[in-house]
C-alpha cells in the first residue's frame, strides 16, 4: 500500500494484507506521537543541559556558564551567582519577577547579565522594568539576531 493510494471499502474489507498494513502504519504513527509527546521541546526549541550537576534551559546558558567559572578561577570576576530573583513592583504593587541567570563582580562593578538566544516581548518589558524600578542595565550575552 503506497501513501495517499486509496481503496473502496468492498477492496479494503477484502483484502486481509491491506488490513494488516494499514493497522500496522496506524500503530507506528500512533507509537510516533506518543515518542515526541515525551520529549516536549520548549517554545523556541532551547534544549535544557547539565553542568557541574546544575540544568540550565539551554546550551546557551549551559556554555556561557562555563565560560564564566574559567573567567572567575582566573580572577577576572567575583561572586558568581545563578537564577537571582529581582522583585519588580511599582508603587507598593508587585507586578512580576525577574530571575537573573548570572550575577556576578567584575572590575567592581555589579553584573547582571541573561544569556539570550532570542528576546521575548515579556523578557523586552522585564528589561526595561528592571531600569526603571532597580537602576539596573542586564548585560545580554549570544543574541542570535532575528527578523
Amino acid at each position: 500500500m503506497k501513501t495517499g493510494q486509496r481503496f473502496t471499502a468492498a477492496e479494503f474489507r477484502n483484502n486481509p494484507a491491506l488490513l494488516k498494513q494499514a493497522r500496522l502504519s496506524t500503530s507506528a504513527k500512533s507509537q510516533n506521537k506518543n515518542e515526541e509527546s515525551e520529549k516536549k521541546r520548549s517554545k523556541y526549541g532551547a534544549k535544557k543541559v547539565t553542568i557541574d550537576g546544575i540544568v540550565f534551559d539551554s546550551k546557551l546558558e549551559g556554555k556561557r556558564y562555563t565560560v564564566l567559572k574559567i573567567l572567575e578561577k582566573s580572577g577576572e570576576i567575583s561572586d558568581l551567582e545563578l537564577q537571582v530573583k529581582y522583585d519588580l513592583s511599582f508603587n507598593g504593587v508587585h507586578i512580576c519577577n525577574y530571575y537573573a541567570d548570572f550575577v556576578y563582580q567584575e572590575n567592581g562593578k555589579k553584573v547582571v547579565e541573561d544569556a539570550k538566544g532570542m528576546r521575548t516581548k515579556e523578557y523586552n518589558l522585564k528589561k526595561k522594568m528592571m531600569k526603571a524600578v532597580h537602576g539596573i542595565d542586564i548585560f545580554e550575552s549570544n543574541i542570535k539576531h532575528t527578523k
